[in-house]
This record gives C-alpha cells, sequence and structure tokens, in this order.
C-alpha cells in the first residue's frame, strides 16, 4: 500500500510539474505562433478533470498581477471558428482583464448548451480596506454577500446575455433570495476579491464552433466593466457599511434574545408585507411601516449603545388573532425568514426570530420514517403504532405530527404554526366533538402547548382567527389590525376566564433513536427510458429550487420555510451524499447527522462539500442543522 501511495504521489507530481510548465510557458507561446489549434488543445483535452488548479500550479505564490497573465484577446483570436471541444485548452490558464483583474478557468463545457457551464475565478486587489476591517465571521459573510450582489448588478448592468446558441454566451446569474447566507462563491481576504463565476462560452450548436468575437468581448469588454462597476461599489463604503451593518446588527439582536426572555423581535419602522405572492419583494406602494404600542414594545442594546425598539413576542405561547387581510399571516412569514439577515431595503432588516425556528405545518402524502409521534397519535387501527411511525402517505395530522417532533428532536426552541396551512383535528378538539368521538387517537396540540414550553423549553407562535380556546393556554394574545399589532391578552382571558383547559404532561423527552442506514442513501441515478446509470445526480429540479432531485429520489422541501435558495439545496443533496461516501456517519439518526456535519461544515469550511464533485465548482449556500434534518427525515429512501 504504501508503494502504491509512493507511486501515486510520484505520478501526480509529474503531471503537476508538467502541466504547469505547459500552462506557464508553452500554451502562452503557441497560442502567439501559428501552431495549428488542436497541438495547443492536446493538454487541454489530457488533463481536463484535474482540480485545484491554482494549489496545483502555483502554491501559494501564484501571480496576481494582471500584467503577469497573458492577454485573453490574443487567444480569443487563435480559437475564433475552431471546434467547440477546443475551449478545453483554457482549463487552468490565467488571462489579464482591465487593469488589475486575473481570471482563471477552473472549469469548461463540452458543448454550447452544457450544464453546468464553465466557471472562472475572478480576481482582483481588494482596496476598501480601512474602516471596513473584517472583524467577525458575520462581517465576512457580509461583505461576500454584498460582493456577488454587486458583481450581478454589474452583470445585468454592462453585459449582454445569449451571444451564442443554445443559451451560449452568457453570465449564468444565481437567483438570489432576500436573505443573506453564507456561501462558497465569493472570497474576501489578505487583500483580494476572488468572485467564482459561472459563464457559458460562446459558440454555434451546428458542428458547434468557437465565436470568438463574442468571448472576446465578454471577457475584455463586458467583465473587464463588470469588474470596474464591483470595485467602484466596494469603494462606495457607505453603502457596503450599510449593508454589513444590517448583517451584524440582526446578529446581534439574535444574540440578545435568550437574555431578554423573547422567541423573536419585530423592529419598529419595519414593512412587512411583500409585494405580491409570487414575489419576495417589500410592497412600495401603500407600505404600511409597523409601529407598536408601548405594552408590546421592548428596547434591545446593541454593541454601540444605541437601542433598538420593536414589538418584542416572548417566549411561550403566543397567538396572533385578528381580521382577514390585516397582517396575521403576513407577520408570521416575517419570523419564518427572520432567522436569516435581510438586506437593506427589505423591509424585514430588523425582524429577528429564535435561530432555531421551524415553521411546521401539514402534509399530505409525506413520507415519515419510523418517527415516534406517539405524543400527539395514539395506536391506530389495525394494530399500527406511532412510537415508530412509517407511511409513504401521511394524512396531515400524522405528518404534522411528524413534523413538530422532528424539529424538536433537532433543536427547535421555537415552531411557527398557521392555522390556515395546519390539520385541523391536531390543532384543536371541541367538547361536543371529544364527547361524541371519546377514543380519537389524535391528542391536539392545545392539550399539550403549555406542557411543550414548561416542560421541555419550547414555545409556540400560533396565528388562529377562528380558534379562541387558544387565548386560555396563551401568555400573549397579539391583535393585527391594518398590519399594526395590540396587545388583547387580558381581554382575551376575560373572554375565556370560565373555559375549562384540557391539559396534561408529554411523556417524552423527544430524543431521536433511529439509525440510518446511511449505505443505503444513493446518489446513483438510472434512467429506465434510456437504460443508462449516472453515477451521481444531485440538484435542483428545474425551476423548482424547493425541490431535491437525489438519485432517483425526489426530496420535497417546499414545506422546509429554512431553505430559501437553490444553493441551499444543492448543499442538502452533496450532505446526504456525504453520509454514504465518507464513512464517518455510521450509527446515527438523522437529527445527529444534521448537527454532525453541521459541525464538521463549521470546522472545516465548505471545501470537504466541493472534494465531493470531482466534475466541476459546486455553488453552494449553508442551511440550517433544522432544516437539513428536515430534508433527511423527507428522504423516501431513507431506511431506518
Amino acid at each position: 500500500m504504501v508503494l502504491n501511495s509512493c507511486r501515486e504521489m510520484a505520478t501526480s507530481a509529474i503531471w503537476n510539474v508538467t502541466y504547469r510548465a505547459w500552462v506557464t510557458t508553452f500554451a502562452p507561446i503557441l497560442i502567439s505562433s501559428s501552431v495549428p489549434i488542436y497541438s495547443v488543445t492536446l493538454w487541454g483535452w489530457v488533463y481536463n478533470g484535474k482540480r485545484d488548479l491554482c494549489s496545483i500550479f502555483f502554491g501559494n505564490s501564484m501571480p496576481m498581477n494582471s500584467k503577469n497573465a497573458p492577454n485573453i484577446a490574443e487567444y480569443a483570436a487563435k480559437l475564433d471558428d475552431g471546434r467547440y471541444s477546443e475551449y478545453s485548452v483554457l482549463l487552468g490558464l490565467r488571462f489579464g482583464v482591465g487593469v488589475e483583474c486575473v481570471v482563471e478557468f477552473v472549469h469548461v463545457q463540452g458543448s454550447p448548451g452544457a450544464f453546468p457551464a464553465s466557471v472562472v475565478l475572478v480576481s482582483f486587489p481588494w482596496a476598501a480596506s480601512d474602516s471596513t476591517a473584517i472583524d467577525s465571521r458575520v462581517a465576512c459573510v457580509a461583505i461576500e454577500d454584498y460582493v456577488l450582489r454587486v458583481y450581478q448588478e454589474g452583470v445585468e448592468k454592462h453585459a449582454r446575455q445569449n451571444r451564442g446558441e443554445d443559451g451560449s454566451g452568457s453570465f449564468q446569474l444565481l437567483t438570489l433570495s432576500q436573505e443573506v447566507l453564507e456561501r462558497n462563491v465569493v472570497s474576501v481576504e489578505d487583500g483580494m476579491v476572488c468572485i467564482k463565476a459561472r459563464i457559458s462560452l460562446p459558440g454555434t450548436s451546428r458542428s458547434p464552433k468557437i465565436l470568438g468575437d463574442e468571448f472576446k468581448a465578454m471577457f475584455s469588454d463586458e467583465l473587464a466593466a463588470v469588474v470596474e462597476h464591483v470595485e467602484s461599489e466596494v469603494d462606495n463604503l457607505s453603502r457596503l457599511r450599510q449593508h454589513v451593518e444590517a448583517v451584524t446588527v440582526h446578529a446581534r439582536i439574535q444574540s440578545e434574545l435568550e437574555q431578554n426572555d423573547l422567541a423573536a423581535f419585530v423592529g419598529e419602522g419595519s414593512i412587512l408585507p411583500r409585494a405580491s405572492g409570487v414575489s419576495d419583494l417589500p410592497l412600495k406602494s401603500g407600505e404600511v411601516a409597523l409601529t407598536v404600542p408601548d405594552p408590546l414594545c421592548v428596547e434591545i442594546a446593541l454593541d454601540d449603545g444605541e437601542c433598538v425598539r420593536g414589538l418584542g413576542i416572548p417566549r411561550g405561547v403566543t397567538v396572533i388573532v385578528g381580521g382577514g387581510y390585516h397582517g396575521k399571516s403576513t407577520l408570521l412569514d416575517a419570523l419564518c425568514r427572520g432567522v436569516f439577515p435581510h438586506v437593506p431595503g427589505d423591509g424585514r432588516e430588523r425582524v429577528v426570530t429564535d435561530s432555531s425556528a421551524v415553521f411546521v405545518r401539514s402534509e399530505d402524502g409525506r413520507s415519515v420514517r419510523g418517527t415516534d409521534i406517539s405524543c400527539f397519535v395514539s395506536d391506530l387501527p389495525g394494530g399500527r403504532t406511532t412510537d415508530s411511525f412509517f407511511t409513504d402517505d401521511a394524512s396531515g395530522s400524522t405528518s404534522q405530527a411528524a413534523s413538530i417532533v422532528e424539529a424538536i428532536q433537532a433543536g427547535a426552541r421555537l415552531l411557527l404554526i398557521d392555522e390556515d396551512s395546519s390539520a385541523t383535528n391536531l390543532l384543536y378538539r371541541d367538547e361536543k366533538a371529544r364527547s361524541l368521538v371519546p377514543d380519537d387517537p389524535i391528542r391536539p396540540l392545545i392539550d399539550t402547548a403549555r406542557s411543550l414550553y414548561e416542560e421541555h423549553g419550547v414555545s409556540i407562535v400560533l396565528v388562529s382567527g377562528a380558534i379562541s380556546e387558544y387565548w386560555a393556554v396563551a401568555d400573549s394574545v397579539i391583535e393585527m389590525r391594518n398590519y399594526q399589532p395590540s396587545d388583547v391578552t387580558e381581554r382575551a382571558r376575560e373572554l375565556v376566564r370560565d373555559q375549562e383547559i384540557v391539559s396534561g404532561a408529554i411523556e417524552t423527552e423527544f430524543c431521536d433513536t433511529r439509525i440510518v442506514d446511511v449505505s443505503k442513501l444513493s446518489a446513483e441515478y438510472y434512467a429506465a427510458r434510456q437504460r443508462i446509470s449516472v453515477t451521481r445526480r444531485i440538484k435542483a429540479l428545474r425551476s423548482q429550487a424547493k425541490i431535491l432531485e437525489f438519485g432517483n429520489d425526489v426530496v420535497d422541501l417546499s414545506a422546509v420555510s429554512g431553505v430559501v435558495d437553490e444553493c441551499q439545496t444543492l448543499f442538502i443533496g452533496y450532505a446526504l451524499y456525504a453520509f454514504s461516501q465518507m464513512g464517518d456517519f455510521e450509527n446515527e439518526s438523522p437529527s445527529s447527522l444534521a448537527v454532525r456535519f453541521m459541525e464538521m461544515v463549521e470546522q472545516e469550511g465548505f471545501g470537504f462539500i466541493e472534494e465531493l464533485e470531482p466534475k466541476w465548482p459546486l455553488f453552494v449556500a449553508k442551511p440550517r442543522l433544522q432544516d437539513l434534518a428536515a430534508a433527511i427525515n423527507r428522504v423516501r429512501s431513507l431506511e431506518i
């Protein structure tokens, strides 16, 4: 084994030295000479698929000055009208673009319509280093998010898309949510900015040819203008600081919630309504800024001595009431998204929710794999027990019961529930219904809400416009009227003073004792129609960012409110793949798999996830462990 390892190391070293000589010396000479282009592409074909090119070729002394890199226009002229596959010569090469920018090709597509497209690293010096020092990981995430957004802003402003056929000749942008997420797309360190960008290289589709002039225009002209735009906006310290402040203040408030005995906080002046049911942008016309009356108002001190005022939602059981279209669900939706910071101008910058909060709803047809739902549902007809409940087609009540238990097992300290999307029989059963069907196996949440908080520390925020019985078990009742909150707790209690409260303890510790057979989490895909197998299929369904295609499984994450971005879906897919590939995840429950994996990400960063995909660079964003656990529990092929 040692001998084989030495042989592999020697072989790798020879390849690295040879290809480094090719990239740094021979390729530029050949490109600028009259040597046929097929000679130039030879080594690109041979070496295609090598990863981590920066470290392989240059180590830590990689030249970062664009003046030292060859001009991309010369390559464009030589490549023009060649076979599309000859783009492969670009793999690993570095070019100067503009004054200080260097571009390196780390993945080159094989055809005009190929997915994924080519990937380049765009690097340039970072000038705004004075008062915008990166003094925390939170600030770093904020700056990286800002750079990514102004890069995409620059592309939309300066680039012409679809210069070639089959969608080629395009800067392929990410669909960014309003939330600021930790990603592996931008890095800012040591005075340098590096952006990983997907760019589809221009070409024709029939007898695929390279469109050299369009290639030159994309990189020499448009990308240079985009980088200039990014540099200008990074130098715009006022805008940059505003972005960083929105993220760091959110983190500061979130860290103060527990000390202030709060489950959530909604800053005064927040704009909660959205532009439409299919847009997450703020409502611009007729916007209503939140005002908070004194009985509901709390103040949280920030590091600089400033105090922020807003609606404080206490820990315990909170019921949000109000008429239709007055903002009940709008407030709850904002709380769901408040686990993440938002970009400036969103209106929800100071909506801050307990970081572990989970929105739970009914999911008819959901797969449930051995979850203990006996605290909510007793034994079912046919002798079916519920302490290890399996089904491929859950009802509304059993699916929501499973989601509640799984969320608590994953560490959720706050449950967010809307009666409109819940199973009514799991929320409540009135006295006459109890009398008529005394042996109903479903134990409604109203019977256990107090126990969940007092014995297990799990708070509940429930939107309910029709179930007054919850007022009797609530610590706080908030009415929304014209999108404004008011405290109606005492009045609500007075109205239900004579109501008999049915309450009882939950006799479970919410321990996840299931053991996942990770060897059965296969990403291999078999296409029955074509009768072919693919080693890995891990991707979000096209135009469905919350549907994960994992092997032959389709994992529906539409009810997982913490998944707000396609890059999170991809992260989850490769986490599932890692469980079966890395050998470090045996004898674990779904919850502990999520905990251990997220701990690895915290310690090692995104690097080990990227190494799971040898074919092309990944674009991923970090979900919360509660969302990863929810995804694991929704894999239909999961074996316990």
